[in-house]
């Protein structure tokens, strides 16, 4: 579940590349299996969103970003405070983002890369992000410029590390397991008990 109101917790800083860097960044509404969305209804997008304050959404419209409010935000004034943009995750790119899920058993860390050879993880991203299972998300985005009807840019995640909550999901505990070593059958393999 999203807090709202991490959003303000989040830290923006605009690199001399362009790229944008977030640190506490709030994610919300994954897509990472690239699944039919009202924005996408034939699929095969896989996209994020990243949740912005006021005076960051504003900075971003002004240099022509498509940033959109959050519906849930809107103050007295009948004003958002809250808004968000939608991100491309470009793992078919030449260049695809660096995604690491950072997990953590009875304090010892451990990395699990994210890449088209492990599409199971894209599953985990999405219930990591939907159900609020992460302390930390550090992000940096790649602005490409669209020149489209409404907005001048979109954003690319360019690296994701995500943090999962200490202990969830036995976290690091089978860190000492090499994942492209082990094996896995390509069809059913009977068991050898009833």
């Amino acid at each position: 579940m999203v807090n709202y109101d991490d959003i303000y917790e989040s830290t923006f800083q605009k690199m001399k590349n362009g790229s944008i860097s977030v640190s506490n960044a709030v994610l919300m509404w994954p897509n990472f299996k690239g699944a039919p969305t009202q924005n996408h209804p034939k699929g095969g997008y896989c996209t994020v969103n990243i949740g912005l304050t006021k005076p960051i959404a504003e900075a971003l419209m002004a240099e022509g970003w498509n940033i959109k409010p959050i519906k849930n935000s809107v103050g007295d004034d009948g004003i958002a405070q809250l808004y968000s943009t939608e991100l491309k995750v470009n793992m078919d790119s030449e260049w695809p983002p660096k995604i690491y899920i950072i997990t953590e058993w009875n304090g010892e860390k451990s990395s699990i890369k994210v890449s088209n050879s492990t599409p199971m993880l894209f599953n985990e991203l999405d219930e990591i992000i939907k159900n609020g299972q992460y302390s930390d998300v550090d992000i940096q985005i790649h602005p490409y410029r669209y020149d489209g009807q409404n907005y001048i840019y979109k954003g690319y995640v360019n690296e994701l590390y995500i943090t999962k909550l200490p202990n969830s999901s036995f976290g690091g505990k089978y860190a000492w397991i090499d994942i492209a070593e082990t094996e896995s059958p390509q069809e059913d393999v009977p068991l050898p008990f009833n």
